[in-house]
């Protein structure tokens, strides 16, 4: 009788444990929102060095096409994804709390930066296969990842299930 509570109590934590990482660490029931792919001309950018042409409606793209939709707040703190756009020295947010949007406003709290050019990053949206497309960047080092949160912050707040998709 005992041993059957233990094993009772035993698959009922499970069944918690299991759940919890599901909901909020690999959220695998979250859904991807459709966002159409923005248009962007690599030669227009190339022509045109020094002016910005990235705007909010690229980095909500490739937020969302990186898997920023299984983002969320988590201890009360937003999820913050930025994106420096390093030659036109121009930063975005990606907030997630609920809703997500991106804005130039920049909060305090930032969890992870990637940085890279107009050209790279239009590159990366116009890419058919946006995980290839990334690795290949960030090995040449055209893409630079900076990690701000604590491994466990960013687990919390979903960016596991990010970084599985992309290694």
């Amino acid at each position: 009788m005992k041993v059957s509570r233990v094993l009772v109590w035993g698959v009922v934590l499970c069944i918690i444990l299991f759940g919890f990482y599901f909901t909020k660490i690999n959220n695998i029931f979250a859904i991807k929102p459709e966002i159409e792919k923005p248009e962007l001309e690599i030669d227009f950018i190339e022509q045109n060095p020094g002016v910005q042409i990235i705007e909010e409606e690229h980095l909500e793209y490739l937020a969302n096409e990186l898997g920023s939709y299984k983002l969320h707040s988590s201890s009360g703190e937003d999820a913050v994804l930025v994106f420096e756009v390093t030659d036109v020295n121009i930063n975005f947010a990606f907030i997630a709390n609920g809703e997500s949007y991106v804005t130039q406003d920049i909060p305090a709290n930032i969890d992870l930066i990637i940085k890279g050019d107009q050209i790279t990053i239009a590159r990366l949206i116009n890419s058919e296969n946006l995980v290839y497309a990334l690795q290949s960047e960030f090995e040449e080092g055209n893409i630079e990842i900076e990690i701000i949160s604590d491994e466990t912050t960013l687990a919390m707040k979903g960016y596991l299930s990010i970084y599985e998709s992309i290694v």
